[in-house]
């Protein structure tokens, strides 16, 4: 905390110090147009100074925002929103079947420059894949009831079982096209999952 709080102090600092700088530079790159004894070399040279010094606050403060707000996502993710998810798996294993999962980082501004904006999509990407793995975890666990246990198939090693027959048959190699009844139903998605784990695992020449 201590350092992060130092990193912030530092920064503001050299803010402020970047703007007295710019504002010195006009102010004598004005003084050297309004008063002929300074010279309007001077003057210029002073001016362009200014100019030159205000790009690069710009480019840096630019370069700095995106990076913040990652540093934040992540920070965010790896404290809040995977803690939670493994404490409601925990509570769940436990037979709490009324837990519930909120992932509270949300999805960044994607940033207009390209190297920031493949991170900012990788990012955003991780933070879908944990909205929806929270949904369906909700969705188990939606309905109140007084059940004990589960009886019945394994959707998740039926699309593992699936993906398997498929791969032998087709020799592990060619073009494959996924149908399902619903994208949002948490068993056909268990199988979808299971099916394609396979096929990543196994067989990495089928697309």
């Amino acid at each position: 905390m201590k350092a992060h709080r130092l990193r912030g102090m530092i920064r503001h600092a050299l803010n402020i110090w970047g703007i007295w700088v710019v504002l010195f530079a006009l102010i004598l790159g004005v003084a050297g147009i309004l008063h002929p004894g300074i010279g309007n070399n001077a003057a210029l040279i002073f001016l362009g100074i200014a100019a030159i010094l205000l790009l690069l606050l710009g480019i840096f403060t630019q370069q700095i925002r995106p990076a913040k707000a990652l540093i934040d996502a992540a920070r965010n993710l790896s404290q809040k929103d995977i803690v939670d998810l493994k404490a409601g798996v925990a509570d769940l294993s436990q037979g709490n079947l009324s837990t519930r999962l909120a992932v509270q980082t949300e999805p960044l501004r994607v940033s207009a420059q390209e190297e920031w904006g493949d991170l900012v999509h990788g990012m955003n990407r991780m933070i879908e894949q944990l909205q929806e793995t929270a949904e369906e975890f909700n969705n188990l666990t939606e309905t109140p009831c007084l059940r004990l246990c589960y009886v019945g198939a394994d959707s998740f090693l039926e699309g593992q079982k699936c993906g398997d027959v498929l791969g032998e048959a087709v020799g592990g190699r060619g073009q494959i096209a996924i149908s399902s009844g619903s994208f949002q139903h948490s068993g056909l998605e268990l199988r979808r999952k299971g099916f394609e784990s396979v096929l990543r695992q196994k067989y990495p020449d089928m697309e």
